[in-house]
């Protein structure tokens, strides 16, 4: 599995745990529990996840036990839990475990959210730490303090847009609908995209597999060159859904 379809779970009210460990998604579409009202357990542990936007469990409003460790997250949007830890009548929070240690963790300035909400709830993800900055690295998140996230430049001012929207894949290249990936080592194909992308530009990479709906979010896609990688198997859905594709 590699995609979490907004469709996937539709009418699923009834379902309490949901595991989709040990798997590569890397895409979960906006919407995609809105449905789950009963879930209680969300085990999402190794995977390739590498974003977590807004209110992306909006609906899972029963969760106790969200397990995001072991994946990529480097981009979490500081309402993505909004929903999960309101008050209940005796003053406990509905969600009971979260998990979120072996993400690579930049600690900048748009993660300072992150250390107060988990000094506020110190039983969750205990062992969150940070990849980088390098003065940071290995330090727990919730033990460093505010004006320790820094940002430079003018990034400090500029607000943080975490999820699919407007996203370019570190580290190609995007202007104008055109994504360029060309010569970039890439292995696999990006995740994420921005909505306008018209063209994909993946030459000269050592991508090797096409797998299920690997394109499946990008319906805007006009051209896409994968020439010059090593691919080997595609799967049989691999181009699903890029009804405005006139060249490969």
């Amino acid at each position: 599995i590699t995609v979490i379809f907004e469709s996937d779970f539709q009418r699923l009210t009834k379902l309490r745990i949901l595991q989709l460990t040990d798997n590569q998604i890397h895409t979960i579409e906006k919407g995609t529990f809105q449905d789950l009202i009963s879930l209680e357990q969300l085990d999402l542990s190794h995977n390739a996840i590498a974003t977590i936007g807004r209110r992306l469990f909006k609906g899972a409003h029963s969760l106790r036990s969200l397990q995001l460790d072991y994946n990529q997250i480097t981009c979490m949007d500081e309402h993505a839990f909004k929903g999960l830890v309101e008050l209940e009548v005796f003053g406990l929070t509905r969600l009971r475990a979260l998990r979120l240690s072996d993400n690579p963790f930049s600690c900048d300035c748009h993660l300072s959210w992150l250390s107060r909400f988990l000094r506020n709830a110190p039983r969750l993800a205990p062992y969150t730490r940070c990849q980088s900055p390098s003065q940071l690295k290995g330090q727990n998140v919730a033990n460093l303090h505010d004006q320790e996230f820094k940002c430079s430049g003018l990034t400090e001012h500029v607000p943080l847009v975490c999820g699919l929207e407007n996203s370019c894949p570190h580290p190609c290249r995007c202007a104008d609908g055109i994504v360029d990936c060309r010569e970039k080592s890439l292995t696999t194909v990006p995740a994420t995209l921005p909505d306008d992308t018209t063209e994909l530009r993946l030459e000269q990479n050592f991508i090797t597999e096409l797998p299920p709906k690997a394109f499946a979010n990008f319906k805007r896609l006009r051209r896409i060159d994968l020439s010059n990688n090593n691919i080997s198997k595609i799967a049989h859905d691999a181009l699903s859904g890029l009804n405005a594709l006139t060249t490969l």
